[in-house]
């Protein structure tokens, strides 16, 4: 079952970004490779007599669905606590499946490879959808394009971990399969639900076209090659230096590819919170090292000429979306504190447990005394205080803790693992999430869960080759 649950990890993984394609198809198949992957890793595990290998990040989420099943009891009578709880539980059970399954049978990469193609085939559709179909702003697959930002923003320090580089060697080889084996594991997954939920010919066809992984894919073979001739003569055979720099420039080229779609994708959601974070993720990056300074100005220069590019060739469209983000950047700073505010008198008045899931949406009328009387789903705009004024102060505390754990654990790992591209790359990611979620409310996106699992999981890793390594031998 291992290769069963490599596909459905990183299908579960590609299709959260494009998720809002899937629900066109289908109202409940954006849930069917989540679904699956529980139930297989279930299966998996009966089979194997094995219970997941324990983590203090269990403990934590085991703690914050006590604290959500009881604000939920508490609030039950609330509008829209049911639902909210049947969104907020499935993100914690597929946290715990992604640490398990990562940390024995997917490889990290894999997972980070099926992030990127998925937010790279996202930024495809937000910028066919600026440009080409006329939207005032990018969003492709998801309704908000700040929710479009947050996952490119989240998905591009991911790129890292498949640099071309000094010892990239066998590691990298991995990663570049994994950017591959996720586009095309999504893409398939996505077909083969297009076709069980009945979806016609376009479905299929679509499904098809993400499971090619475009530039991401053409990126994640070009990382293969790159590293079968990389530095050291790591992958058997002979490789001549000439041939080795040709697919080292090669992966270069395929990965600036990616990461300029992604980027681009970013811009045109004009999301200000978007912006910020990835300037964090970009300025945590180069504080570690693990980008050099001339990405930065390449990638802004290259940015910069897509951007008169688009002037040239496509300037009604770029003029009718910057009147738009005018007009709503007017009004967005009095009602994101409005909404703040709101969020801290819950907070003062319900600190035990909160106002229930989707308390804030429930209850923001009345805790604003009607001052956006014509706002249907509010949101806090800050995940920080939406889950504090929802689940109360010990689910804040909680949550927070799975962040702190998060961030603590990447350090430790980066410390002492021989591959620390890949968890710079995630912390890189980590930041990028915290930082758009002060704007931002996305406790309800899988890259903040996802960062959460995977660090676990090569944590987890870490620890049975340490183990393995001093484990006394028989003379």
């Amino acid at each position: 079952m291992t290769r069963l649950l490599r596909l459905l990890a990183c299908a579960t993984v590609f299709a959260a970004p494009v998720e809002g394609y899937l629900l066109q198809w289908h109202g409940q198949l954006a849930k069917l490779p989540p679904a699956l992957l529980v139930l297989t890793w279930a299966v998996a595990r009966v089979r194997q007599r094995r219970l997941p290998e324990p983590h203090p990040v269990h403990a934590l989420l085991a703690l914050l669905a006590v604290v959500l099943l009881a604000s939920s009891a508490v609030n039950a009578g609330g509008v829209y606590t049911t639902a909210y709880a049947i969104r907020w539980l499935p993100f914690l059970l597929v946290t715990v499946v992604l640490v398990d399954v990562v940390a024995r049978e997917v490889p990290v990469r894999w997972v980070l490879g099926a992030a990127v193609a998925g937010a790279a085939v996202a930024a495809v559709g937000g910028l066919h959808g600026l440009f080409v179909a006329g939207e005032p702003r990018a969003s492709g697959p998801l309704e908000d394009p700040n929710d479009l930002a947050y996952f490119l923003v989240a998905a591009l320090p991911l790129l890292v971990a498949f640099l071309p580089g000094e010892g990239g060697g066998g590691a990298a080889v991995g990663g570049g399969r994994a950017a591959v084996t996720g586009g095309t594991a999504g893409g398939r997954a996505v077909v083969a639900a297009g076709r069980a939920a009945g979806g016609g010919g376009a479905a299929v066809a679509a499904g098809r076209a993400a499971g090619g992984g475009g530039a991401a894919v053409a990126a994640g073979r070009a990382a293969v090659a790159a590293c079968r001739g990389g530095a050291g003569g790591l992958v058997a055979g002979p490789v001549t230096r000439f041939g080795r720099l040709r697919t080292r420039r090669a992966t270069t080229a395929f990965l600036a590819l990616v990461a300029t779609t992604i980027a681009a994708g970013a811009v045109a959601t004009f999301s200000r919170g978007g912006a910020l974070a990835l300037a964090a993720a970009t300025a945590w990056l180069l504080l570690r090292r693990a980008l050099p300074p001339r990405v930065p100005a390449v990638g802004l220069a290259a940015l910069a000429v897509l951007g008169l590019g688009a002037l040239l060739f496509a300037g009604p469209a770029l003029d009718r979306a910057f009147q738009e983000k005018t007009h709503i950047a007017g009004t967005n700073v009095d009602t994101r504190e409005l909404r703040w505010q709101a969020a801290a008198r819950m907070v003062a008045e319900h600190p035990v447990l909160g106002t229930g899931p989707g308390g804030f949406r429930a209850n923001y009328p009345a805790a604003s005394r009607n001052a956006e009387v014509d706002e249907q789903s509010p949101v806090a705009h800050n995940m920080y205080l939406e889950v504090a004024a929802e689940l109360g102060l010990p689910g804040f505390a909680l949550f927070a803790a799975l962040l702190v754990l998060t961030a603590v654990t990447a350090e430790r790992v980066l410390r002492t693992t021989a591959d620390p591209r890949p968890v710079v790359a995630v912390q890189a990611g980590l930041v990028a999430v915290a930082v758009a979620s002060t704007f931002l409310s996305q406790q309800y996106y899988l890259p903040l869960w996802s960062a959460v699992a995977v660090v676990a999981a090569a944590d987890l890793r870490l620890r049975r080759t340490s183990y393995v390594a001093c484990a006394p031998r028989d003379q």
